[in-house]
């Protein structure tokens, strides 16, 4: 048989229960209703215990269902999942607890009541057929970070948990245990919208950890200056930058200096230089050849001032085969000739 401890429950929807009082059999059911099916009975478990006492995990987890190490930061829209763990207390000898209500109160206010379907078990018994379960996990509560929510750079959750009772005697001490405890987590924001771009957290994105990043928009357009003679680039850092390019310039003028200016565009200065004819260099005359009788008086003796230039050959006369003997041929005796007669 189920009893319970009545003195506890105090005022009823339907009515008023006062303590010390035998109630209506209807009232009794209605209690016994809303104390549940699964309450174990009324018994002291562990024999001896000497406490109370729950042991609470709180934590916090990203989209793709890793836990966020607390050292790490979310981001201003990241979609976050909270859950609790309950468990029998490691110190002392605590009483076995069961039933009643976690409560998760998320970052903006609202609060979940995330007890398990079937509600808290019995956790931490070892009478046989008592309490054999060692913990009871909650549902879970999402929230999506928002900047009005963030505290001293943190968004901040809590957790409570009331139990219906704790198995402490023969008539079971309701309300006992008690947790709470609560978990932050350090937001980052995206950066700040330059020239190039509009950034921005995107609570549709995802980067297959994270659903809730920030993401960002080209706005590198707004670096156009208008001057058609300069290249227009945008740095992440430094914003609009404006380089100027004298290619684009180019009048088809041989005699002006081409210039890209950032402010007033094209420049053309007349470059009065460009205009100079080249000097010439007079070429010596090339000298008359000289005849043979006067060749040796008229030929230059030396290459003119300016410029050398190279003598002219003289042609080599073609010489005469020498049939001249060079010694006498030997004479031929002649006959002697007749000394004519004297008249």
């Amino acid at each position: 048989m189920r009893r319970f401890k009545l003195s506890r429950l105090g005022r009823l929807k339907n009515g008023t229960a006062e303590s010390g009082r035998a109630l209506a059999s209807g009232t009794l059911a209605t209690l016994l209703a809303l104390a549940g099916a699964g309450t174990a009975w009324a018994h002291q478990d562990p024999p001896a215990c000497s406490g109370t006492g729950v042991a609470i995990t709180f934590e916090v987890l990203r989209n793709d269902g890793s836990p966020i190490d607390l050292s790490e930061s979310v981001t201003e829209c990241e979609l976050l999942t909270y859950r609790a763990m309950l468990a029998k207390s490691t110190e002392g000898n605590p009483c076995a607890f069961e039933g009643g209500t976690i409560t998760i109160t998320t970052p903006d206010g609202v609060a979940h009541d995330v007890t398990p379907s079937g509600g808290v078990p019995c956790v931490g018994g070892t009478v046989a057929g008592g309490c054999g379960a060692m913990s009871a996990t909650s549902n879970t509560a999402t929230y999506s970070v928002r900047p009005q929510d963030v505290a001293s750079g943190e968004v901040t959750a809590q957790v409570d948990y009331m139990a219906a009772f704790s198995h402490t005697r023969a008539m079971e001490e309701p309300d006992v245990p008690r947790a709470h405890t609560e978990l932050a987590n350090t937001v980052e924001f995206c950066p700040a919208d330059t020239q190039c771009t509009d950034n921005f957290c995107d609570p549709a994105k995802s980067n297959g950890v994270q659903l809730g990043v920030c993401s960002s928009t080209d706005t590198s357009g707004r670096c156009d200056d208008g001057v058609a003679c300069t290249t227009d680039t945008c740095d992440a850092v430094n914003g609009c930058q404006h380089s100027p390019n004298n290619g684009a310039c180019d009048d088809g003028v041989a005699c002006t200096t081409d210039t890209c200016d950032v402010v007033n565009g094209c420049q053309h200065s007349p470059n009065n230089g460009a205009c100079d004819e080249p000097a010439t260099t007079a070429w010596p005359a090339r000298p008359t050849p000289a005849t043979s009788s006067t060749a040796a008086s008229t030929r230059p003796t030396t290459a003119p001032a300016t410029t050398a230039w190279p003598a002219r050959p003289t042609p080599a006369r073609p010489r005469a085969a020498n049939t001249r003997p060079t010694t006498a041929p030997a004479t031929m005796a002649s006959r002697a000739r007749p000394t004519p007669a004297m008249p």
